[in-house]
């Protein structure tokens, strides 16, 4: 098990993710999003299948998360908190200092997951609005 870089092989199995979650994001889709210089795609393999993915772009201050999902077999494994793992460990006291992920009112399975693994909601309109921000205590040098 490991989690790497998404690479355009992975594409099929990544779509295949999201259709098993109900979401259609289009190859294309996420080809695109990944076209940007500052975004970054990672996959969680299992060394037989891909089993989640995340897509995340990069700001100065910040990460924003814009995909994030795991296979419908594979859910309440760890998987995904491994995968947000890997984004936290990106932040840094002296350059990014905060996570945030955008998700549906409606997905209370993702809401749980994002409490769980320390996000907290900061604001609403047409979705809630999840933040993780380095805290004093991880940031001081050790």
């Amino acid at each position: 098990m490991q989690i790497r870089w998404l690479i355009r092989r992975d594409m099929d199995e990544v779509v295949g993710i999201d259709e098993s979650n109900g979401d259609y994001d289009t190859e294309d889709g996420i080809l695109k999003r990944l076209g940007r210089t500052d975004t970054i795609g990672i996959v969680y393999d299992d060394g037989t299948d891909i089993v989640g993915y995340a897509v995340y772009q990069l700001g100065q201050a910040w990460i924003k998360i814009q995909l994030l999902a795991v296979g419908e077999d594979d859910k309440r494994q760890g998987i995904g908190s491994e995968l947000l793992e890997c984004i936290k460990n990106k932040l840094s006291p002296d350059r990014r200092k905060w996570i945030r992920i955008a998700v549906d009112e409606y997905n209370l399975a993702a809401q749980l997951f994002l409490r769980s693994n320390g996000f907290v909601c900061v604001g609403h309109g047409d979705e809630l609005v999840f933040e993780y921000a380095l805290s004093v205590r991880e940031s001081k040098p050790r």
